[in-house]
C-alpha cells in the first residue's frame, strides 16, 4: 500500500480486476432492470473479493455457499458489534436475553469463521512447505507473508516469535478483511447516494473528469492529483456521514491531561470523531452536503487537520491509502461509465439520511437508475 513503484501499479491492478466485473455486472443489470436497481451487492461482492484476494489469496465465485456466509457474518456482526460495546461499560447487561442473543451470534460466527480461516491457513502452509518455487509466483497476501515471517522467526529462535501463533493470525485476518471491506463498502454506498441526489454535484464531477483526463482513457491512480473535485467530494461525504462515528477505542498508557480533566491510565478512550466533523465552528453549516469546503481559494484540494476520516496519530487506519486509492478508483470510474446516476424524485422524498448506527454508519437501501453512456 505504498505511494510509488511497482508495488503501487500492481495493487491498482488488482484493485481495477474488481472494478471491470463490477461494471460489467451494472450494465447487465441495467439492461435487464431499467427502473433502477440496488448497486450494493454487486459492490459487496468485487469489494470483498479484492480483500479475499490480498488477505488470503484467494477469491470466490458470486453464488459460492462459503462466501455468500461471511458476507452476510459481516454485514450482520458490524451492526451487532456496535449494539453490544454497551456490555463493555455496564457488564450486567450480558444476562438481558437480548444482549445474550447477541453475543452468542456474535461468539458463534467467530468460531464459524475461524474454522474457515484455519482451513484457508492450513492449505496455505502446506504449500509453502511443499513448494517455496508455487508460492513466489503466486499473488502477494497477508496470509503468506505472515507465515513465512513466522517460520523465519521461529528458525531464528527470536523470542517474538512466540507472538506469531495461530491464535494471533486469525484475528490478524479477521481484522484486516473486516475493516477492509465494511468502511470502504459503506463510504462507496454513502458517496454514490450524495451524488445521485445531488445533480450539480455529479454535473460537475463529469466535466472535471472529461476535461482532466485523456479521451476515452478511464480514470487511473496517476489522474488523481488532477482531479481536485473528485478527492473534495469523497471527502465531504466522509465528514457528513463519518462512517466510523464513534472512532476505535484507544487507551492511555499513562495519566494524561486534556483542559482540566484528568484522565488515568489504561483508560478506555472513545474519540467521537463524528462531533469534530458536524462542529459547526469547525465546518459551516455541517449539514449542508458541500464538496467545496475542500478547495482552497485556487480550486486545489486542500484539508484541514481536523478532518479524521481515518483518525490520527500512530494508531491511525494502517489501511489508508488502500482505502484512498478504492474510492478513488471506483468513484471515480463510475461516474465517468455512465452519463447519469439518479433515484427517482418519489424514491429521493422517502430517503432518511440520518443513517443506521452499529459499529460503522450505514445507509438505507435505495435503487439506483443508472444511464449508460456510449464509451
Amino acid at each position: 500500500m505504498v505511494k510509488y513503484g511497482c508495488a503501487r501499479l500492481n495493487l491498482e491492478r488488482r484493485i481495477n480486476s474488481g472494478l471491470i466485473e463490477m461494471l460489467q455486472d451494472i450494465d447487465n443489470m441495467v439492461d435487464k432492470t431499467p427502473q433502477g436497481l440496488n448497486p450494493s451487492p454487486i459492490i459487496h461482492h468485487v469489494l470483498g473479493n479484492l480483500l479475499n484476494d490480498l488477505v488470503f489469496g484467494i477469491k470466490y465465485e458470486k453464488n459460492n455457499v462459503t462466501w455468500k456466509y461471511l458476507q452476510h457474518l459481516q454485514e450482520e456482526g458490524v451492526k451487532h458489534i456496535g449494539v453490544s460495546m454497551a456490555v463493555n461499560f455496564l457488564p450486567f447487561l450480558r444476562y438481558l436475553p437480548s444482549t445474550r442473543r447477541t453475543i452468542n451470534f456474535l461468539l458463534s460466527g467467530k468460531h464459524q469463521t475461524h474454522a474457515i480461516y484455519d482451513a484457508l491457513i492450513s492449505n496455505q502452509r502446506s504449500k509453502l512447505r511443499s513448494c517455496d518455487t508455487f508460492i513466489e509466483e503466486q499473488e502477494e497476501c497477508i496470509l503468506t507473508y505472515f507465515l513465512k515471517e513466522a517460520a523465519k522467526r521461529q528458525e531464528a529462535g527470536r523470542p517474538d516469535a512466540a507472538f506469531c501463533d495461530d491464535i494471533q493470525l486469525r484475528h490478524l485476518m479477521a481484522d484486516l478483511f473486516g475493516a477492509g471491506v465494511d468502511t470502504t463498502f459503506t463510504t462507496i454506498r454513502w458517496a454514490l447516494l450524495y451524488i445521485a441526489l445531488y445533480p450539480t454535484v455529479q454535473k460537475r464531477l463529469r466535466e472535471e473528469l472529461r476535461q482532466r483526463l485523456v479521451v476515452n482513457e478511464p480514470p487511473s491512480l496517476k489522474d488523481v492529483e488532477a482531479l481536485p473535485y473528485l478527492r473534495a467530494t469523497i471527502a465531504e461525504v466522509q465528514r457528513i456521514r463519518t462512517v466510523v462515528p464513534l472512532g476505535i477505542p484507544h487507551g492511555t498508557t499513562k495519566e494524561i491531561k486534556i483542559g482540566d480533566f484528568k484522565i488515568p491510565s489504561n483508560t478506555m478512550i472513545m474519540p467521537v470523531v463524528w462531533a469534530v466533523h458536524m462542529n459547526p465552528i469547525l465546518f459551516n453549516a455541517p449539514n449542508t452536503f458541500k464538496p467545496e469546503r475542500f478547495l482552497d481559494l485556487e480550486g486545489r484540494f486542500s484539508i484541514p487537520n481536523y478532518f479524521l476520516p481515518f483518525q490520527v496519530g500512530k494508531r491511525m487506519c494502517l489501511g489508508e491509502e488502500l482505502a484512498r486509492n478504492i474510492l478513488h478508483l471506483y468513484i471515480a470510474n463510475i461516474v465517468y461509465h455512465y452519463d447519469w446516476i439518479r433515484i427517482s424524485p418519489e424514491d429521493a422524498m422517502l430517503i432518511d439520511l440520518t443513517g443506521n448506527c452499529g459499529l460503522t454508519l450505514t445507509p438505507p437501501d435505495y435503487i439506483i437508475i443508472f444511464s449508460k453512456n456510449n464509451k
